[in-house]
């Protein structure tokens, strides 16, 4: 691993340690200060709120399981547990036939479901001031808009991952809620 991710992934571990050592505060300011972890995936920069996220690692492996659903092309091992590994392609776009390198996960945790995003690069933690992100455009990619909070002035889209984890056919059978 270069030492450019191995700092990234420290930064990420950092600074979930210090949200994880916060009291809970009440939201009643206009504009409050969140981290997010910027990275790449679809060609475009995406991010998701650092307080949603486990640690950032290389993809060294990625064993298939049968009977998934094509955004999961399979588990990924990371210190002793298994994860499952969503690729947003595919799961924004089923029908997509060619797959890109994406060599980084980003595992997460929503809805107490623990898995990994699959995506291109990891680029770092910025801080975000909540003022700054706006809505997502009437003409935005109608695929991608359920699962977006809203974007930045640099067209930075910020990923919900709680309304990924909930949608319709995210998990691996009818049951998981």
């Amino acid at each position: 691993m270069d030492n450019n991710f191995l700092e990234i992934e420290k930064k990420v571990l950092k600074e979930r340690a210090k949200i994880l050592a916060l009291p809970v505060i009440k939201e009643n300011s206009k504009s409050e200060e969140r981290n997010i972890l910027l990275f790449s995936a679809l060609n475009q920069n995406m991010a998701i709120y650092l307080s949603s996220i486990e640690a950032v690692t290389q993809i060294t492996d990625i064993v298939s399981i049968p009977h998934t659903p094509k955004h999961i092309p399979g588990v990924i091992r990371r210190k002793g547990s298994t994860i499952a590994l969503v690729n947003l392609r595919f799961f924004f776009y089923p029908d997509t036939e060619n797959l890109i390198d994406e060599d980084y996960a980003i595992i997460v945790k929503a809805k107490n479901k623990i898995f990994a995003l699959q995506v291109n690069d990891i680029k770092g933690v910025i801080p975000l001031l909540t003022s700054q992100i706006k809505k997502i455009p009437d003409n935005f990619d109608s695929a991608i808009a359920p699962y977006v909070s809203g974007i930045t002035s640099d067209d930075t889209v910020i990923l919900n991952i709680d309304k990924m984890v909930t949608s319709e056919g995210f998990g691996t059978t009818g049951i998981e809620n």
